[in-house]
């Protein structure tokens, strides 16, 4: 028997795959090197300005560093506000609060709406006198009246805090309708106008009823001129208003004005509900015409 001692010349293992493997372990370690090479000269870096400290910052750096901690603690969160409103006009939008509800009855749902937002500012500032005389009955103060006025007489502050909670809990409960009855009519007027892209507005009339933060508005004292900005929130009261103010004109010897603002040109906008309804069809359409004009140069310069 004869055996084929032919044979196929099967490749031998070589070391091409291990020279691959070294090679690329070789470039990731250059990479890493560099990395931390560059994060080692940053670090030093923001070390280095830190310890710099106040020297290393432009005047108007400080000043605006300043202000900040002037106004700190009262700041307003602008972002954690729209996620927030942003959430409820989704939950409104599959909702359709006011798709059952005819012309009549949407008009009455509006005007009984901005009827009990007149009552709950009247409340809020009665509340607000009635703390304050208990407040001055309850210190050595002489009272503050008038000679032609007779001395302010206690109410019941229980009795006025509870009907202000009712109210405040009928308005919230019936908020989203009367905002969703509002911004359809807004953008119906809109998209008349012209101002539509595939038969709405674009971007759509959004707002939300709330207290919008107030501005402080910072300038030279001899000249009028915004050089810094801030938005305080809604909820600042009138002492630290004054406060603040006193101290951007000692410390800084500049010119400071905390104001209220009628609206704010957020996403959606913000609007208050204690004023007319004109008023605040007015401002909802103003609003709504900062967020359009903001998608061209003219909007954008002016913000």
């Amino acid at each position: 028997m004869q055996v084929d001692q032919t044979h196929a010349n099967f490749p031998l293992p070589t070391s091409k795959p291990f020279s691959l493997r070294r090679r690329v372990w070789r470039r990731l370690g250059k990479l890493l090197r560099r990395l931390f090479h560059w994060l080692f000269i940053t670090a030093t870096i923001l070390l280095s300005i830190g310890l710099l400290g106040p020297q290393y910052y432009t005047p108007q750096e400080k000043t605006n560093m300043a202000i900040g901690q002037i106004t700190r603690g009262h700041l307003f969160n602008l972002v954690g506000w729209e996620s927030s409103s942003i959430e409820r006009k989704i939950e409104a939008f599959f909702q359709r609060p006011a798709a059952e509800l005819s012309a009549a009855e949407a008009a009455a749902l509006v005007r009984a709406y901005m009827e009990r937002a007149q009552q709950v500012g009247q409340l809020e500032q009665t509340l607000v006198a009635q703390l304050a005389l208990k407040s001055q009955a309850n210190s050595d103060a002489a009272p503050l009246n008038r000679a032609d006025q007779p001395p302010a007489e206690p109410l019941d502050i229980d009795a006025l805090q509870a009907e202000l909670d009712a109210l405040r809990a009928q308005q919230n409960a019936e908020r989203p309708t009367v905002e969703a009855i509002i911004q359809q009519q807004v953008a119906g007027e809109l998209a008349n106008a012209g101002f539509r892209l595939g038969g709405e507005p674009f971007p759509p009339v959004l707002f939300a009823f709330t207290e919008p933060p107030k501005k402080l508005i910072v300038s030279p004292r001899d000249r009028i001129a915004t050089e810094y900005w801030r938005m305080l929130d809604a909820d600042t009261s009138l002492q630290t208003v004054e406060t603040a103010e006193d101290s951007i004109y000692d410390q800084l010897d500049l010119s400071a004005y905390i104001t209220n603002i009628g609206g704010l040109g957020a996403f959606p906008t913000m609007v208050v509900d204690q004023a007319s309804l004109g008023w605040v069809l007015s401002t909802v359409a103003h609003e709504w015409t900062h967020n359009y004009l903001s998608l061209f140069p003219l909007g954008l310069n002016y913000a």
